[in-house]
């Protein structure tokens, strides 16, 4: 019954170490071999690129210093997105520069002085809307209000 099975493998066999067939089939096969590599790996960096694409070009924005939005990386932005802890992570060590942080939880600063403003692809960082119960500033003194940052952005919850 599975006798066919087995001539099969031996034609198979007694194929691949002909001459005749690695001089005829072996070009093809590498053609097509190439050509499926270079089709999957297209399909992939298509897939790729469409699955990073709501995360890149994004900014953060610290508003109190005169400092320029500074690019994030894709993947940084996506951790913000799905994991509270690490977004509080990322806002303690935007903030340590300012002063020692006393914030216990983001739902103490989000959309207070920390937005996530998916419109413009920007996180944002206030810190002169911080309450002074929520940080103890280094120098003693919180930021002056730079004009830019008199009007804070819509809270957009993430």
């Amino acid at each position: 019954m599975t006798d066919w099975i087995f001539r099969l493998g031996e034609g198979l066999a007694s194929n691949i170490v002909s001459a005749d067939w690695l001089a005829t089939e072996l070009p093809s096969f590498l053609l097509f071999t190439v050509v499926t590599g270079w089709f999957v790996s297209a399909f992939e960096g298509r897939r790729e690129r469409r699955e990073r694409e709501p995360y890149e070009n994004w900014n953060l924005v610290v508003k109190g210093y005169d400092d320029k939005p500074q690019a994030l990386y894709f993947e940084d932005v996506k951790k913000f997105k799905y994991s509270e802890f690490e977004f509080f992570r990322f806002v303690k060590s935007v903030c340590s520069t300012a002063g020692d942080l006393r914030t216990k939880s983001m739902s103490e600063a989000r959309g207070i002085w920390v937005f996530f403003d998916e419109a413009k692809r920007e996180i944002v960082i206030d810190l002169v809307a911080i309450p002074e119960r929520q940080i103890k500033w280094k120098d003693g003194r919180k930021p002056a209000a730079a004009n830019e940052s008199a009007a804070a952005p819509d809270p957009v919850s993430g």
